[in-house]
């Protein structure tokens, strides 16, 4: 076992107890920080228990840069939900001092070069995530009206313009990638930023996923010889749309 794939082990089956120690080192370098919180609507534990599975899955593929974009994400969302400009800096780095006490040397040089930029980016101005539906795309036009019935609670006129898609013969591929996804991520970077409430974006994640039960039914039936493909979320995580979208697009390439 590498020293990556033991410590993102460590830090993922551990996450609560180090999640508690970074808050307690918090409370006690900058108690200011957590007086100043909205109460009502943020947990530190459960912020810090958040940042320490960010930093597992980040640890355990090799990719400092996933746990940077983390970080850049809780930037963009504190700077819009009156969190102190100065938490998330004060947060990431009680962490890495609670993991300099609680971990060997050998995995806290391994989390180091992963919350080092990490700190880099907390202290920055937040980096605002480019808007999908303001770009100059295929099928732009009904990827904006399906977001506009989303914001209006109105499911099925947006489900109305993917049957429409549908039977204008429109290439699914394109219905994914042009329609679906960006609306997904338009209602994600609305709620990131503020524009929208979470209900929205469960809204959303449901009317996709019934716009794609639509497609499955326009889906080419896989040759019986079709090789065969387990499609599944990880463990523990309801996500499970990509994957969703995925295991279409094997289908229309021939898998089971």
């Amino acid at each position: 076992m590498t020293p990556h794939t033991f410590t993102a082990n460590l830090l993922h089956h551990s996450a609560r107890g180090y999640a508690s120690a970074g808050l307690a080192q918090l409370q006690s370098r900058a108690p200011t920080y957590l007086a100043s919180l909205p109460s009502e609507q943020f947990a530190p534990l459960a912020d810090f228990r958040m940042r320490v599975e960010h930093l597992a899955a980040a640890v355990g593929v090799w990719a400092p840069e996933l746990f940077v974009e983390a970080t850049n994400s809780c930037r963009v969302r504190f700077a819009h939900c009156d969190v102190p400009d100065a938490y998330l800096g004060e947060a990431i780095q009680a962490l890495r001092e609670a993991l300099n006490i609680e971990l060997s040397s050998e995995s806290f040089q391994v989390v180091e070069d992963y919350l080092a930029p990490a700190l880099a980016v907390a202290q920055a101005p937040p980096v605002i995530p480019e808007s999908p539906i303001e770009q100059d795309r295929p099928h732009i036009d009904v990827a904006r009206r399906f977001l506009l019935a989303m914001l209006e609670g109105a499911p099925e006129v947006a489900l109305d313009l993917v049957r429409e898609q549908l039977e204008l013969q429109v290439p699914i591929v394109e219905v994914h990638d042009d329609i679906l996804i960006p609306v997904l991520s338009e209602v994600g970077r609305m709620w990131q930023l503020g524009e929208a409430p979470i209900a929205d974006e469960h809204l959303t994640s449901r009317t996709v996923h019934r716009a794609l039960e639509l497609i499955q039914q326009h889906l080419p039936a896989p040759p019986a010889d079709g090789p065969r493909v387990l499609a599944f979320a990880v463990g523990g995580n309801p996500h499970d749309l990509p994957i969703r979208i995925v295991s279409q697009r094997m289908q229309l390439e021939g898998f089971q």
